[in-house]
């Protein structure tokens, strides 16, 4: 099953990236077991955001980047939202990501469904 998920996901992300769409993938455990490197690497950008350990910030931004001072272990846990994204290449940038609370989000989900339900 894990390997055909795999294949699975490969191809999508080629198709997508030939298409002009971005995969976007996430785990809340960012471990080697979880995410393979040949996985990590199909992704152009990925977003590490707050991590328990540095290697679990280098499987998501990729080996290495830790130890050059791009920890997302080093992020304060109360700082939600906040990440070190990279991209195609570059270095790792720390940057903030849109925070909605629960409260927000229902009411975002509940004014789509009236506008798509025409209420």
């Amino acid at each position: 099953m894990r390997d055909r998920f795999g294949e699975l996901l490969r191809d999508l992300v080629s198709r997508g990236r030939a298409a002009g769409i971005i995969v976007v993938a996430t785990t809340q455990k960012p471990s080697h077991e979880i995410v393979p490197t040949w996985i990590r690497d199909l992704f152009s950008f990925r977003l590490a955001m707050r991590c328990t350990s540095s290697d679990s910030s280098d499987t998501i931004l990729g080996q290495g980047w830790a130890s050059q001072g791009f920890s997302a272990a080093t992020i304060n846990p109360s700082t939600r939202g906040v990440g070190y994204l990279l991209a195609e290449g570059g270095l790792p940038t720390l940057i903030m990501t849109p925070f909605l609370s629960d409260e927000e989000i229902d009411i975002i989900a509940t004014r789509a469904y009236d506008l798509r339900c025409g209420e």
